[in-house]
């Protein structure tokens, strides 16, 4: 199964290292995600935020290597998920081949943000999860359909039986974004990526949805990525975080950690913007100034430096990553322990 190598008894799910993921545009190949590190334990929650833009979601789908290749390419990089007790290099592994439709679904699984374009229009709810259940495990129909009714009832959908047999378009945004919460679940993966998974819904079904993925994630010890970019979440369902801007991980963290010492200029931002119940009265929020700029315009150095409050000279340059703290890294200069001249 691709290359493999047997690691300690750390309990590591996933660890990802210096990936480098690129795209072919009419303006040649741009670099989407430059040089990502992390580590997912079992039982983690890993909150992944930043602005649209900023590499998020390619991170998640190399994971299950769905990057559209061509355009898309992995440059550099490992990515090792623990399949049986040893870790596997998915990096290694053809996109169509046996050993990874073997992953999807059974070892790791995926939550998408638009449950309407990611389930399909023509099956039925409990058609689709009958499929993962019988590609993945030796069951019968009756058993699989059985278990699917299950997994829609603890999801929380009313009379299940019945809903099985709705189709995707029958079923309110709510109600989808459960079903395919019960697909993600069906074949109870070790790790569970949760792309956005309340864009499109209101407040309280984002709240209730968010609620029921907590829920699940505790009584199965399995572990989660959650990508969002609404700080608010992380804090209140992840252990710890990764911040994204433009390709990088600019800092990395436990949640308390980065909440009550925010280093970098973007996190610090980030936090900034989000009002709290003690803010006053019609004072105008905080804002990021700019916005984040196309993959072909990125600038040299520093990503960040075109929108950083505290830009200085050796900004033109690309920071390594510095553990500021113990366990807690930054990428950013203000943070070289050798640094002798000032912000602007």
């Amino acid at each position: 199964m691709g290359d493999t190598v047997k690691k300690d008894g750390d309990q590591t799910i996933l660890e990802v290292e210096d990936l480098h993921i690129s795209f072919g545009t009419y303006l040649g190949m741009v670099r989407a995600v430059n040089g990502v590190s992390f580590r997912v334990k079992k039982g983690e929650v890993l909150g992944v935020v930043g602005e649209s833009g900023c590499g998020k979601s390619v991170t998640a789908l190399s994971i299950l290597k769905l990057i559209p290749t061509p355009p898309g390419r992995i440059d550099r990089g490992t990515i090792h998920l623990r399949v049986g007790g040893r870790m596997v290099d998915i990096t290694k592994l053809p996109p169509h081949g046996r050993e990874i439709r073997r992953i999807r679904g059974k070892e790791v699984a995926m939550i998408f943000q638009e449950p309407m374009r990611s389930l399909h229009p023509m099956f039925t709810v409990g058609g689709q999860i009958v499929e993962g259940l019988l590609e993945h495990n030796r069951m019968s129909k009756k058993g699989a359909l059985d278990r699917a009714v299950d997994l829609l009832n603890r999801v929380g959908l009313p009379k299940p039986r019945e809903a099985a047999t709705y189709y995707p378009h029958q079923l309110s945004g709510g109600m989808r974004q459960r079903a395919m919460i019960a697909i993600a679940l069906a074949c109870e993966p070790e790790l569970l990526i949760a792309d956005e998974p309340t864009t499109a819904l209101d407040v309280t079904i984002q709240a209730q949805i968010l609620e029921l993925i907590k829920e699940l994630q505790e009584d199965s010890g399995m572990s989660v990525i959650l990508i969002t970019h609404n700080m608010g979440v992380v804090a209140e369902t992840a252990q710890s975080v990764m911040v994204m801007y433009l390709g990088w991980a600019v800092e990395q963290a436990s949640v308390g950690e980065l909440f009550e010492n925010p280093l970098h200029p973007y996190t610090q931002g980030l936090l900034e913007s989000i009002p709290t119940l003690v803010s006053v009265s019609k004072t105008p929020l905080k804002s990021l100034s700019g916005v984040v700029p196309e993959l072909y315009e990125v600038p040299q150095g520093c990503v960040f430096a075109d929108r950083c409050p505290r830009l200085f000279e050796k900004c033109s340059q690309v920071p390594p990553a510095f553990e500021a703290r113990p366990g807690h890294y930054v990428k950013c200069w203000l943070y070289d322990g050798g640094r002798t001249d000032t912000p602007q």
